[in-house]
């Protein structure tokens, strides 16, 4: 996948911008606030339709200007696509519109189409911060490669949202609800556990290669998946059923603290040396 040409207006620093990058690897070099990072979040906005840094979206718009506009023209596999996100001013906030060949598509139908890696000096928290991070990282992965596991992913954050909602309001939940929401989250958090399963036993393999080109001999390194509940089996009967079960068993924790404490959206990534 190559980046044929890149056009920003009206985007962070960027009145406008034309620019076609060379073939091969790209450095930029300049003094400090020029928008070097721009272009660089300009094209990861392209790929997961979110930015990397920016706390509001509102952000990425030029002061005093009512839009911004991304676009880009990259070669893929599948021949030429062109790519866009359109941020437009909405109260204190902004609206985004994205474009695929010039025609209007939802964000699931938009992430993944171009492919991009983001690295930051804050990523190095993937080792040592909250199990947050290292989820994000799964999903932003799997996101762009997997459309599926992206659709899988919204429907489980709508039913754990609902769940949650329902654990903190005043009254005692509804058990039959209660119930239906977990079973949905087992059906669909099972799809996610077993998606991030393979995908992080694929990224163990090359990381490990990566790691000993660059140390020699070991120790070795090792990254795992550690879902919660863990599961015995990967097929997606074991691990809906080993969720049910969890689920089921949580129930008064998970009332006591008002809040969901079993699921997808509780695992981590293990990192180890020598084990």
């Amino acid at each position: 996948m190559r980046v044929l040409s890149l056009e920003l207006e009206q985007f962070r620093n960027y009145a406008a911008l034309r620019f076609s990058p060379p073939g091969g690897a790209c450095v930029f070099i300049g003094e400090n606030a020029q928008g070097k990072s721009n272009l660089l979040e300009a094209l990861a906005l392209l790929s997961t339709g979110k930015s990397f840094r920016a706390a509001r979206e509102a952000d990425l718009i030029r002061e005093g200007a009512p839009a911004a506009s991304v676009s880009a023209d990259v070669r893929t596999r599948h021949g030429v696509a062109r790519a866009t996100c359109l941020i437009s001013r909405v109260g204190d906030g902004a609206r985004k519109k994205f474009l695929r060949d010039g025609r209007a598509v939802s964000y699931g139908q938009f992430i993944g189409g171009v492919a991009a890696v983001t690295f930051m000096p804050l990523d190095l928290q993937l080792v040592g911060g909250p199990a947050g991070l290292r989820r994000r990282l799964l999903n932003a992965s799997l996101s762009q490669c997997n459309r599926p596991y992206y659709r899988d992913l919204a429907a489980y954050a709508g039913v754990l949202a609902q769940k949650n909602a329902m654990l903190r309001a005043p009254a005692a939940p509804d058990r039959e609800l209660f119930a239906t929401y977990n079973d949905q989250l087992a059906e669909v958090g099972a799809r996610i556990a077993g998606a991030r399963a393979a995908y992080v036993r694929k990224l163990a393999s090359e990381a490990a290669i990566v790691h000993a080109r660059w140390v020699g001999a070991p120790p070795e390194l090792g990254v795992s998946y550690r879902p919660t509940p863990a599961y015995a089996s990967e097929a997606p009967d074991a691990i809906a059923n080993t969720l049910r079960a969890a689920l089921l068993a949580a129930a008064p924790f998970e009332a006591k603290r008002r809040v969901a404490l079993v699921g997808p959206h509780r695992a981590d990534i293990a990192l180890t040396l020598r084990g």
